[in-house]
């Protein structure tokens, strides 16, 4: 099988894109969050205790509204599976979020991409 073959069957990747993409995410996070809005669509969609935002740019606002000076992450697990037939990957991350002195539990944080 040629290289070519192995990268257009997604499926025998997608633990490696999914895992990949959740220390990209959560690097990106601790050091530039405004550069997450690169990984949102408009139609992307962020619930955080209850409340719906969609948007790339809101999301953003969303997520570095905290009041925090210092924001790290400490993930425990990444979970990946296949996801339909579009090549989408379902990431869940668990783990903590390190707000200044403050640790959050993080609960299942389930990502679609594709």
């Amino acid at each position: 099988m040629d290289t070519y073959a192995i990268f257009k069957d997604y499926r025998l990747l997608f633990d490696a894109f999914g895992r990949a993409f959740a220390e990209h995410y959560y690097r990106t996070f601790e050091s530039n969050p405004q550069a997450l809005g690169g990984l949102y669509l408009d139609y992307s969609m962020l619930t955080f205790e209850g409340e719906k935002i969609q948007g790339a740019a809101a999301i953003v606002s969303k997520l570095t509204s905290h009041p925090f000076q210092q924001c790290a992450n400490a993930i425990s697990t990444v979970d990946c599976q296949p996801s339909g037939f579009s090549g989408g990957v379902l990431v869940v991350v668990n783990g903590f979020l390190l707000l200044g002195v403050v640790s959050i539990s993080m609960v299942p944080s389930p990502f679609m991409f594709d």
